[in-house]
């Protein structure tokens, strides 16, 4: 029943913080949050990451032997990367589509010039 309570507690503290928007930003804490509050290993495994000083900068870098070199089982190494991954493409989605929006957004009239244009004709 304690651990239990114990655990609610974690998870409610995990999802309470907000993760910086760039990875490049975290700190081995943030890693180390995000491991656990997508499931992708056990408490164990976000520990290494965290004792090995995996930041958001490392994390980028690493591939499947740094992770097994760390000690982390070959599939929670592939759940990291392939979260990664989906992280990085879901924020390079995000920033071009953000780039798409403002090329398309409306323009106002420039009102302006057509007062100037015709104010001519009225003098």
């Amino acid at each position: 029943m304690a651990e239990q309570n114990l655990a609610e507690i974690e998870e409610m503290s995990i999802g309470q913080h907000e993760l910086p928007a760039e990875i490049e930003n975290w700190t081995k804490d943030h890693v180390k949050e995000w491991a656990l509050k997508e499931n992708l290993v056990e408490s164990a495994d976000a520990n290494l990451l965290y004792e090995q000083e995996i930041s958001g900068a490392s994390l980028l870098l690493l591939d499947k032997s740094d992770l097994r070199e760390m000690g982390i089982k070959l599939g929670p190494a592939k759940l990291i990367l392939n979260k990664r991954d989906e992280l990085v493409q879901l924020k390079k989605d995000q920033k071009g589509s953000q780039g798409h929006q403002s090329s398309r957004l409306c323009k106002p009239y420039p009102f302006h010039r057509f007062h100037d244009a015709y104010s001519s004709l009225y003098e």
